[in-house]
């Protein structure tokens, strides 16, 4: 097809109902190579259409699909006859026609007896519905008109007289540019380029301190426990804590009193104090002044007799103050 002709598709008034009843005229484009009938989602909403799902998919030239996700139901009439039609609607963004730009038809000799399904079908305006096969054969009545060699034909239809067809002509404003991006970049440096912002900064390259967080979040595996181990990371040395020996024994002894006078929450102690240890929780450790071994637990607990389902209770104190 040469710089000058453009191909005309078939495109008629109608007129729409809304959700109050009322009815606005929109811009139909009429395909009867189409097995659906689509409305944009913007003139959808003009007409404040109810919408409901419905997907399918829609498959165009090449194999290309486009997944329909709604669809509504409404009726159009002819702005010429009597014809009304109530049609289901697939909802798309964009029906994508128009002319490039407006064309020069003022050497055509179209008759005046026939009113033209749409008047502006020269101009670059948008389309809002499009009219498949399923009505394209219910608008049709019989006549045609041959404008004249390289211009396109009138039919005659229930919408009026509709214009389509090769046109060959120039047109008011000059053509549209072709081609409006040039992207050249390859497969392999959009892929690189990915590579970078997730390439992960060598370790030799991370500063004092991130190293040691790095190596306290080491997961090391405890083949005695048979679970991940994390350990606890600290700042600085341990020995910031200070002496909590004497604050550890009091409370101890708070623990130690209401056992004495209750058996059964001291079997569960002991029971819990047992599990605490072959869990690994729980650490046996030297004291400098006597050779008997005492256990250290990581927080301060305290033990509370709770509901009759759950008879022991143990809460961890983290909140307790130091010797500092």
């Amino acid at each position: 097809m040469s710089s000058t002709e453009q191909i005309i598709l078939a495109t008629a008034l109608v007129l729409v109902k809304d959700s109050s009843g009322s009815y606005q005229v929109g811009r139909t484009l009429v395909d009867s190579c189409s097995q659906v009938n689509f409305i944009t989602e913007e003139f959808s909403k003009k007409l404040s259409l109810s919408k409901h799902k419905h997907r399918q998919h829609v498959s165009s030239i090449g194999s290309s699909l486009t997944n329909m996700k709604y669809q509504t139901l409404t009726s159009i009439k002819s702005r010429h006859s009597n014809l009304e039609l109530a049609l289901n609607f697939g909802i798309t963004n964009h029906i994508a026609y128009q002319p490039s730009s407006e064309i020069d038809i003022s050497s055509w000799k179209v008759p005046l007896n026939t009113p033209l399904a749409d008047e502006q079908f020269f101009k670059s305006n948008r389309v809002d519905l499009l009219l498949g096969a399923e009505s394209f054969f219910d608008i049709l009545s019989v006549g045609q008109i041959k404008l004249g060699e390289n211009l396109p034909v009138l039919q005659k239809t229930l919408l009026g007289w509709i214009v389509s067809g090769k046109y060959n002509g120039q047109p008011f404003a000059s053509p549209a540019a072709k081609c409006l991006l040039s992207f050249e970049d390859t497969v392999s440096d959009q892929l690189e380029m990915m590579w970078k912002i997730k390439e992960v900064q060598p370790a030799s390259k991370l500063g004092h301190q991130h190293m040691l967080h790095v190596s306290h979040y080491t997961v090391k595996r405890s083949t005695k426990m048979r679970r991940e181990v994390v350990w606890l990371p600290f700042k600085d040395s341990p020995d910031c804590l200070g002496l909590i020996h004497n604050i550890a024994l009091r409370r101890f002894c708070s623990v130690e009193r209401p056992l004495s006078s209750n058996r059964a929450l001291k079997q569960d102690y002991q029971g819990f104090m047992k599990q605490y240890r072959e869990l690994g929780h729980m650490t046996r450790v030297e004291i400098p002044t006597t050779n008997e071994p005492h256990y250290y637990i990581p927080h301060h607990c305290v033990l509370k007799p709770s509901s009759t389902l759950t008879k022991l209770r143990v809460v961890f104190d983290a909140s307790c103050r130091n010797a500092h």
